[in-house]
């Protein structure tokens, strides 16, 4: 069918100021991916806010075969003591959302309101203790992203109460995160958005990927949601899911919004982002009708 509206006009801008400058002088009608929550504060009358989801994992990785995230207890204790509330609270004013740890867009078939692993900072300690590993060292890599920066000084002061032993270290992105986190496999602990669509077996179905997360079980689990019939995959996904987060391969700190400002009379977007494509087919505009 024909799109909903005759013509539409891609504008791209430096920065989120500017594209928000814009749309309050009448210059554009829409503003599409917001990165600074804080300029919601000063929008006049007239322009909404819509929030969707998206696929950007906020990905906690523990580099499974390093000490001390060889043991999963370890790994459970940083999941209990990371407060993901705080986190998006800070980052995106609580509009990000919470999928309870798991590495898991709530647009997926599989995706459920499950909190793998509740606030609980007293329940980490007791884990570390279980473990042998209080005051243990650890380095978080940061890559020079602001939401990671952020988020990782969060980090360093939730993991320090709990007892770890935190230093923080930035590495350039993309080069030097690429080259050291991602190829190498040369740190302990890091995060990073993960965008791509239902990447659970890549990034959990590999044991050389950079997570180092070695599960015969979770491998057995995906082949056989692979080989399922299409009505039985979310089930079996599910338990793939359940799998990773009782190892604690890795924990989702939250997973990114999508903020979309447009003017009154501008409708029929659709925020909600399952591929990197701008779904534009039903943009209406009342003003062409008047």
């Amino acid at each position: 069918g024909k799109p909903a509206a005759h013509d539409v006009t891609v504008r791209y801008f430096p920065d989120t100021i500017s594209s928000v400058n814009a749309l309050q002088a009448g210059g554009v009608d829409v503003v599409w991916g917001v990165q600074n929550p804080e300029l919601l504060d000063d929008v006049k009358d007239g322009i909404a806010t819509e929030v969707g989801t998206t696929n950007g994992e906020v990905l906690l990785s523990m580099n499974n075969a390093r000490a001390p995230f060889d043991d999963p207890r370890v790994r459970q204790a940083v999941a209990y003591a990371v407060d993901r509330k705080a986190a998006n609270d800070i980052l995106w004013n609580g509009m990000a959302k919470d999928t309870g740890g798991a590495p898991v867009p709530p647009t997926d078939p599989w995706f459920n309101e499950k909190d793998y692993y509740p606030y609980s900072p007293q329940r980490a300690k007791e884990l570390l203790q279980e473990a042998g590993a209080e005051g243990a060292h650890i380095t978080i890599t940061a890559p020079t992203l602001p939401y990671a920066q952020r988020v990782s000084e969060l980090l360093y002061s939730q993991l320090t109460e709990v007892g770890f032993d935190v230093t923080l270290e930035t590495a350039e992105f993309p080069a030097v995160w690429l080259g050291q986190v991602h190829g190498a496999k040369d740190y302990q602990m890091s995060l990073i958005s993960h965008v791509e669509a239902r990447d659970v077996p890549a990034l959990f179905g590999n044991p050389d990927y950079y997570l180092n997360y070695d599960s015969a079980r979770t491998r057995e689990l995906l082949e056989k949601a692979d080989t399922a019939k299409p009505e039985d995959y979310p089930r079996r996904m599910t338990q793939v899911v359940d799998q990773i987060m009782a190892d604690a391969g890795a924990l989702t700190v939250m997973n990114m919004p999508n903020v979309v400002l447009t003017r009154h009379g501008i409708s029929g977007l659709h925020t909600d982002q399952v591929t990197d494509a701008i779904v534009l087919r039903d943009l209406t505009d009342d003003k062409e009708d008047q």
